[in-house]
């Protein structure tokens, strides 16, 4: 009887040890599932950040397409005012030479 009495006290705190075990495991098992729901959180955030800096980018470049382009209209202008220009102080030197040349 004693055998078994003290078989049984073993037995009673073997599965005591086994219960806070399984205890402590199911507490580290909510700290992880509370961890991982507040890194969920954290994730939505950080897309919805990333959604708007796409968007802010985007918008950016759209923008810089327009200032790209009105640059290359006022280049081109520039251009065709410099060569515009240029011809016309070929034609004024071409007459001054004509006018020299008739003079002499």
């Amino acid at each position: 009887m004693e055998l078994m009495a003290w078989t049984d006290e073993k037995l009673d705190a073997r599965f005591d040890r086994v219960d806070r075990k399984i205890d402590s495991a199911q507490s580290e098992v909510a700290a992880v599932r509370a961890e991982v729901a507040e890194l969920k959180v954290e994730v939505g955030e950080l897309r919805a950040e990333v959604r708007a800096l796409q968007k802010e980018v985007a918008g950016l470049k759209v923008d810089l397409k327009e200032e790209i382009a009105e640059l290359r209209q006022g280049m081109f202008a520039l251009h065709r005012t410099l060569h515009r220009g240029s011809f016309g102080i070929i034609i004024a030197l071409i007459g001054l030479i004509v006018t020299l040349l008739i003079k002499l």
